[in-house]
């Protein structure tokens, strides 16, 4: 077999796909073209386009009526809501009347029975904003319950729609019970501070060495990373690592008799931090929050230096440790928030300004600096899922 012949049964099978793939979506959207919404206005009868119905002696006229349930969104601010959206519809591939039988009174008792699914689809979706998914399933369940009970009571009532004094006084009921109850979009009230979030930061920072310690030693630049955690009553617990990488200024730089160490001039020094801050979280509008905070840690200074042996190799003195003490405050600009049915999320830009004091054991110098950060945050809770998870890719 040639290759001509091969390609053109590769042209032949994706026509074939594009033609199946083409109908599907046709067929889609002409299921979606025969549903009647409620709010497109009341019933008439041309919205009965069934000719034939089987066995339909006893009957006038002939309905289905569906709910379907849909994810919609909406953007107030820096808030993205998305949320289930749960609407009524007339099936109309399923709907029939008998011209020679059919009254006014009929199309009425169909519309009240519109009427009372479109009531009981507002219940489920006011009822749902800000709820879980499984809440939403329990919500969903309880009301569609409500709505056959209540028609099932109509049709008996009315005698399948023929008794005018009770479709009318229905009719009134459901009417009333509809303009008490407009359908409801997500607002700011559903976006209230949400405890327990879990989040993830990586910071660029700059340090400005305070006393003594700016005789030694140039401006360091470095990174931290971190976990954080947003607790009840907007406590705030950050666990975070940090490295700053920095210059000697002088070509003797002594600790004291126990730390006397030959740093030579221009050689790159670091100073590493493990540390816990606690803080508390002043959320002040829905665009930004502030995290006064403080903590201790365990802190490490060290100075890379030629081996005694070997000028080609480099070690670290690494043996100068401590603790440190910081204290600052976190100001967060919330530039994108989701809230979903089963979980939250906050994507934020920090700016960060922090005093850091590194006390070492046995050395009689400490060091001062005061640091300024820029981070990409990040922070989230789910529920139904048991635990917590961090995302990377929000955009």
């Amino acid at each position: 077999m040639n290759s001509k012949t091969d390609i053109r049964r590769i042209f032949f099978v994706l026509y074939l796909s594009f033609l199946v793939v083409g109908n599907l979506s046709l067929s889609g959207k002409n299921r979606d073209s025969n549903l009647k919404s409620w709010i497109t206005g009341p019933l008439t009868w041309a919205d009965y386009q069934v000719a034939e119905f089987g066995e339909r002696a006893n009957y006038s006229s002939i309905t289905d009526f569906i709910y379907k349930s849909t994810t919609r969104k909406n953007k107030i601010g820096n808030y993205k809501f998305v949320y289930y959206s749960f609407d009524c519809y007339l099936n109309k591939d399923k709907t029939w009347y008998d011209p020679q039988k059919a009254t006014e009174w009929n199309l009425r008792a169909d519309q009240v029975v519109f009427d009372i699914m479109e009531l009981h689809s507002r219940y489920i979706q006011n009822l749902s904003l800000g709820e879980t998914t499984q809440n939403f399933q329990k919500i969903k369940e309880k009301y569609e319950e409500k709505a056959k009970t209540q028609v099932d009571q109509f049709i008996k009532e009315s005698d399948g729609g023929r008794d005018s004094l009770v479709v009318r006084k229905y009719e009134e009921s459901i009417t009333g019970e509809l303009d008490r109850n407009p359908r409801k979009e997500p607002d700011l009230s559903m976006a209230e501070h949400v405890d327990d979030t879990f989040g993830f930061y990586v910071s660029y920072d700059r340090g400005m060495f305070m006393g003594e310690a700016s005789d030694n030693l140039k401006p360091s630049d470095g990174m931290s990373v971190g976990f954080d955690f947003f607790g009840r009553n907007n406590w705030y617990f950050d666990f975070g690592f940090s490295m700053q990488f920095t210059n000697l200024k002088v070509d003797k730089y002594y600790w004291d008799s126990k730390y006397n160490y030959d740093w030579e001039l221009g050689k790159h020094t670091d100073i590493m931090r493990f540390y816990v801050n606690v803080g508390h979280t002043l959320n002040t509008n829905q665009y930004f929050r502030f995290i006064p905070y403080a903590g201790v840690g365990y802190s490490s200074h060290r100075q890379k230096t030629n081996s005694l042996n070997s000028k080609k190799d480099t070690y670290y003195l690494s043996n100068i440790d401590g603790i440190a003490l910081q204290a600052g405050i976190n100001a967060d600009w919330m530039f994108k928030r989701t809230i979903r049915p089963d979980e939250v999320l906050n994507t934020s830009l920090r700016f960060r300004l922090y005093g850091a004091l590194d006390r070492y054991s046995g050395a009689r110098k400490n060091i001062w600096s005061i640091n300024f950060g820029v981070a990409f945050h990040f922070d989230c809770k789910t529920y139904n899922t048991g635990f917590y998870y961090i995302p990377i890719i929000i955009f």
